[in-house]
Order: structure tokens, then sequence, then C-alpha cells
């Protein structure tokens, strides 16, 4: 059995690190649903062109260390959004970052489909006054 002392599960605060998920199921056209599934410490999502979000969280912090995510296609399909790549991030400067979704096969944007859940994690370090 582990030690209780000695592990932290994972998305927990531990030492100035913190992991904030954001879940959320694909509305048509990669729609943004009002209400997100998983969201705590994010301020919003906007979605601004095909397969492009805005992310905006609810404070600025340090350093960013790191973004992973998935999308659970509703309906396989190859030519569908099944990847998500961070292209901006200005989360020191002011709490946002950018992604897009992508067809695996190349990474070309594309728009998620009704039904799609799109999960992403995001690892930050301390949180600016």
């Amino acid at each position: 059995m582990a030690n209780p002392f000695l592990f932290t599960p994972w998305g927990e605060h531990n030492d100035g690190i913190t992991n904030m998920d954001l879940v959320f199921t694909s509305g048509a056209s990669g729609a943004v649903p009002t209400t997100l599934t998983r969201s705590n410490g994010i301020k919003s999502v906007t979605k601004n062109g095909t397969g492009t979000y805005d992310v905006v969280l609810r404070a600025p912090y340090t350093l960013s260390m790191g973004f992973s995510g998935s999308i659970k296609q509703a309906s396989y399909s190859t030519g569908a959004a099944s990847v998500i790549n961070v292209t901006a991030d200005t989360i020191a400067t002011d709490g946002k970052f950018t992604f897009v979704t992508g067809k695996g096969t190349d990474a070309s944007a594309v728009d998620m489909s009704a039904g799609d859940v799109l999960h992403l994690t995001i690892r930050l370090q301390g949180v600016k006054p």
C-alpha cells in the first residue's frame, strides 16, 4: 500500500504546480457549450475559426509547463478532429492561450463534430499576484 504521506495524486496542487482540466462536449461545427463539463480556473473558452479556440484563465501564472489532451470522437473518422495543438501561449503575460483541433492524418485544422469530447490538461506554476 502506498504511503499517503509520500504520494500526492495527479491533479492536486503541490509545490506551486497546478494542473487545470478543461473538458467539454462539442456542439455542431465544434461549438463550445454554454456550460463546460470541467473548467476549474478557466474564465472562458471561445471558438474563433475552424478548429481554433482561445482560452482565458481566471489568473495569469508565472509559467506554463505543458499541455496534454485528447479528443474522444462521437463517431470514429480518420478525417475528423483527433489531435490538439497549442499554437499561442501568453499565460505568463495575460493568462491566455490558443489551441487548434486537427486531423490525426496531417494535423490540419478541422472542427470537432457534435458530440466529440475534448479533454485538455494544462500544467502551470505560480499564480501571479
